[in-house]
């Protein structure tokens, strides 16, 4: 085999090589793109599937006792919300300027003392 020949030889390796790695390449954008385009779509039909339950619809008792779970959070999210209107903001932190709630004795984020003296026990 002359060096011509071994030349020729590895670089067809090399072309096939690069083919192949291109084509598998194209191949993981194609399963990435369809993967993308499964999630995308489940997450529609929950969307829609929340939609039909909110209507007052019945559906596996699977489905029913997810979306249980999901009325539950929302309740939790409604309760946290109001309580968190509730919560008064008493003043900013001398040091840092952090927002402070009625209550606090020191700051959440420098840990400066943010209690008024006369309502020290």
């Amino acid at each position: 085999m002359t060096l011509e020949t071994k030349i020729r030889a590895a670089a067809s390796g090399v072309a096939r090589d690069v083919k192949n790695a291109v084509a598998s390449c194209k191949l993981d954008g194609t399963i990435a793109a369809e993967e993308k385009t499964i999630e995308e779509l489940t997450r529609e039909i929950g969307t829609l599937a929340i939609h039909t339950l909110d209507s007052g619809a019945t559906m596996a008792p699977e489905i029913m006792e997810r979306y249980d779970a999901v009325k539950a959070a929302r309740d939790a999210i409604h309760t946290a919300k109001s309580e968190k209107r509730a919560v008064k903001v008493k003043a900013a932190c001398p040091v840092c300027g952090a927002k402070t709630t009625a209550g606090m004795r020191f700051c959440g984020v420098c840990g400066a003392c943010v209690e008024d003296p006369e309502n020290a026990e």
